[in-house]
């Protein structure tokens, strides 16, 4: 059976209670919630600037709170997997004193977020936080926290229209003060994506912030990641479900391994000569590897041989000397992960126009596409994903599957019919090793204020 998760009724409910539990009884006046994500194809292609198809998720972070008279933010989680302490006393930023990250690593998202936050200087006070996001999934705990937060500030201090640009070389420096709420909803994405930066140590991309702040209900979104445009995807076919299995393989996202990619892309990037791999096609990465023959009509023993000083003189030698040095540069590690995003990004494109179509065999072949990928090229796979992919694949009326959000453990995502539900998690389930947990897939909306009268 799929997993029950609270309704955003009860966890407003629960974070009122534990509000009036911590605050003398006060009720609070504020509430704001923003919801996780899964990505249905397109991963790591969007700090490559490419494209994504994520949906935002009934699964949310609530927030709950007021303004006080104090010059300090206390702030409470209710989650119980959150480092000690559950409860921060969190000094206000402004223009002469920055927010720095420290201890406890979960509140470091929120002191990035009033760092960044468009409306300087923030009053003081009260929140409390609940969520049903579960951490380390790979459905972006973080950002929907992020999101959450802003949106809730937003309410105490509306976000503005800058009087003066932002500091552009030292996101360390708060922005400047400014006057109202312009309601940007992609700066205001920006902002919580620079919060995961410098505060959480992640340089993720924009996908998981800009889906928490844009989702639409029964929809999912093909988001631009250079212009950061969105084009919804209609998910409304009664006759299919996407299945999310959790593995309960704890993944981190701060870990070496992300960063590590990261800087491969943009490695790759360099050596083709391109601002970023969106910009890069198959044909530039087998260029780069093609022998030189290819490009000079002569053989590469035959110029390999001879000296920058001792050359044919027809031979364009700026160009023949870079295409050696990009080939000794473009190592087997970085060409297989320039080689899964570019891939990636088409597939992500084709995917979504096969949705649109309703070819979901197509569709469902795609998504298989993207985990191999991913699995062999960007290694970012695990035995546990990897098994639950083939696992799921088994089943009849299962048309997909595939890992989904940073790898290294989380979840996967399926497209199936909706009546093969209840066998395709029995498979997964005397399949898998581990001990997983399933929820269905709802396309639901993202970041909104709540009312609590």
């Amino acid at each position: 059976m799929a997993s029950l998760v609270p309704s955003l009724g009860q966890l407003v409910s629960d974070a009122t209670c534990l509000f009036k539990k911590l605050f003398n009884d006060e009720a609070p006046k504020i509430a704001a919630c923003a919801p996780g994500r899964v990505n249905l194809i397109g991963d790591h292609t969007d700090y490559n600037q490419g494209y994504v198809l994520p949906m935002a998720l009934s699964l949310v972070t609530v927030v709950v709170g007021s303004a006080s008279s104090g010059q300090e933010a206390i702030i409470v989680t209710a989650s119980e997997l959150a480092d000690e302490p559950k409860k921060v006393d969190l000094s206000l930023p402004n223009e002469g004193f920055p927010s720095f990250p420290g201890l406890p690593h979960w509140a470091n998202y929120l002191r990035g977020i009033m760092h960044h936050y468009r409306a300087l200087p923030l009053p003081g006070f009260r929140a409390v936080v609940v969520s049903s996001v579960p951490l380390g999934s790979g459905l972006s705990s973080s950002a929907s926290l992020e999101v959450a937060f802003y949106t809730f500030l937003q309410q105490l201090r509306p976000a503005p229209v800058p009087a003066a640009a932002k500091h552009p070389h030292n996101m360390m420096l708060p922005p400047p003060r400014f006057t109202f709420d312009d309601g940007d909803k992609v700066a205001k994405a920006i902002a919580c994506q620079q919060a995961e930066h410098t505060h959480a140590g992640v340089p993720c991309g924009i996908m998981d912030q800009l889906v928490s702040v844009l989702g639409m209900e029964g929809h999912a979104l093909l988001i631009d990641c250079r212009s950061l445009e969105s084009i919804p995807v209609p998910l409304s076919d009664p006759g299919l479900v996407f299945l999310i299995t959790n593995s309960n393989v704890k993944h981190s996202l701060a870990s070496s391994e992300y960063a590590l990619r990261r800087g491969q892309c943009e490695k790759a990037a360099s050596i083709l000569g391109k601002p970023s791999l969106r910009d890069a096609t198959v044909n530039d990465l087998e260029g780069v590897l093609q022998p030189i023959q290819a490009n000079f009509g002569q053989k590469m023993d035959y110029f390999l041989n001879k000296s920058p000083d001792n050359r044919r003189p027809h031979i364009d030698s700026k160009h023949f000397w870079s295409t050696i040095k990009s080939r000794a540069q473009l190592d087997d590690v970085t060409y297989r992960r320039a080689s899964h995003v570019i891939g990636e990004i088409c597939r992500t494109l084709k995917a979504a126009e096969s949705f649109k179509n309703g070819s979901f065999q197509e569709f469902g072949k795609i998504m298989v596409e993207s985990h191999n990928s991913l699995r062999d090229l960007y290694e970012v796979s695990c035995k546990d994903l990897d098994d639950l992919v083939c696992a799921a694949m088994e089943v009849e009326g299962v048309f997909g599957s595939r890992m989904t959000g940073g790898g290294f453990g989380g979840c996967t995502i399926t497209l199936l019919k909706a009546d093969a539900i209840h066998r395709t998690i029995q498979n997964i389930q005397e399949r898998y090793s581990g001990t997983p947990t399933f929820y269905i897939a709802t396309p639901s909306e993202g970041a909104r204020v709540l009312n609590l009268s």
